[in-house]
């Protein structure tokens, strides 16, 4: 079984793990931009332009939530040369964290 996000293209549900919702060390802000990444067709636009359009916050503050969501083993940012010359960045979601150390998911509300 993979880790990464199956999209499966539904307007009707997302499926979010409650360990991502409940992980006291992120931030509010930061689950919620993870919760709406899942929720949107696998062909959006996952640049952060494209997820700044979505949202009121400006691109600093979507810019850090990514770098938040990063950290934890949410989301992985991959570095790519485009045909124009330019640099970007894919972003791939994982459906569990990827971690090294359990550490670093924090501190999850339903752990003993």
């Amino acid at each position: 079984m993979t880790n990464k996000v199956v999209f499966n293209d539904s307007d009707d549900y997302t499926v979010v793990l409650n360990s991502a919702i409940q992980n006291s060390a992120l931030s509010h802000q930061a689950i919620g931009l993870y919760v709406h990444m899942l929720s949107l067709p696998s062909d959006f636009d996952f640049s952060l332009n494209g997820l700044t359009e979505l949202s009121k916050e400006g691109v600093k503050s979507v810019r850090s939530m990514l770098k938040e969501l990063e950290s934890f083993g949410y989301i992985n940012r991959t570095r790519m040369h485009g045909d124009n010359g330019k640099f970007y960045y894919k972003y791939e979601i994982n459906y569990k964290p990827e971690v090294k150390d359990k550490k670093e998911l924090g501190v999850m509300k339903n752990e003993k």
